[in-house]
């Protein structure tokens, strides 16, 4: 016989289940749109975000992100830059956002997690988005966020989720596959109708989830795939990322303001910029230049003074 206390935790617990995906729905059909259908998933996955985590993040569709260093420039063309869902920390200084040819970016050091949502889990969709936020990897925060609040479960790099409305026929070991085969590119997959998450093994709250009386199916590599998705999903955001008291976000205005100086005021006519950093960096590696070699680039030897 179930006790009073025993019941009340049942319909409490039922009422966030139903809650959450009632949300997710109505917000689904508000955005729904026959002409743009990847936008609804889009702003469905951000107006739920913002119910449930916003008030700790500024949450963005159809952003672009840019680092430090500028490297996703060269990693993405415009098009592919584009993220569905991304998250920034408020505390972000300075608080800057780009535009270009109406596209928006954000500064990848203040971002604290991105999504890439779709209506439905194919093993085509799922390897076309890995390949994009793989990317991402390469251009992750380094050396964390300094001081910040957080706890044993935190991670010190932007988290990569996947969320898919449904999914059909697809055979769910392959899935384990390719995310296997894709492991810096992931940290949460979320399918959303269905109600079940797969957590990455390397997420320090994995530990906990992955208790035999949470989780539906664990692979030999660790990766865990539960029920109760909506709720685990909000679970890891909340736990999962270092909450910092400020956050510099101004390097990719230096860098760009520097090679800009360098190309207007700097560079004689005919110097490549490319070159000259390919040099700046071989010679930080040590690396013996002639100086003629040097003379040529800046041109600055006697032929080309003639």
């Amino acid at each position: 016989m179930v006790n009073q206390s025993e019941k009340v935790e049942q319909e409490l617990l039922n009422g966030l289940r139903n809650r959450l995906r009632s949300r997710w729905k109505e917000y689904r059909k508000q955005s729904y749109n026959p002409n743009t259908k990847g936008g609804a998933y889009e702003q469905a996955l951000a107006k739920f975000l913002r119910d449930y985590v916003g008030g700790s993040y500024d949450i963005r569709t159809r952003t672009a992100v840019i680092d430090d260093d500028l490297k996703a420039l060269e990693l993405f063309s415009p098009a592919q830059n584009e993220i569905d869902v991304v998250a920034s920390f408020p505390q972000s200084k300075p608080q800057v956002v780009f535009e270009s040819e109406g596209m928006t970016w954000a500064p990848y050091n203040g971002v604290a997690f991105i999504c890439e949502v779709k209506s439905t889990l194919t093993t085509t969709a799922l390897r076309e988005d890995l390949e994009k936020t793989g990317k991402l990897s390469e251009i992750e925060r380094e050396g964390g966020l300094g001081v910040s609040i957080g706890g044993e479960t935190t991670v010190d790099y932007q988290l990569k989720c996947l969320v898919y409305d449904d999914y059909d026929s697809v055979d769910m070991n392959t899935v384990y596959e390719i995310l296997d085969d894709n492991s810096n590119a992931w940290d949460l997959v979320l399918l959303v109708e269905n109600d079940q998450l797969i957590a990455h093994p390397d997420l320090p709250f994995t530990e906990t989830v992955s208790n035999p009386l949470y989780y539906k199916n664990k692979t030999d590599s660790g990766i865990v795939h539960t029920p109760n998705g909506l709720i685990w999903f909000l679970s890891y955001l909340s736990v999962s990322i270092d909450y910092p008291p400020t956050i510099t976000t101004v390097n990719p205005i230096l860098q760009m303001i520097h090679r800009e100086s360098i190309r207007t005021n700097f560079l004689p006519d005919g110097v490549s910029l490319e070159r000259l950093e390919e040099l700046a960096e071989n010679l930080s590696e040590g690396e013996s230049i002639p100086i003629e070699e040097v003379e040529k680039t800046l041109g600055t030897n006697e032929e080309q003074d003639e």
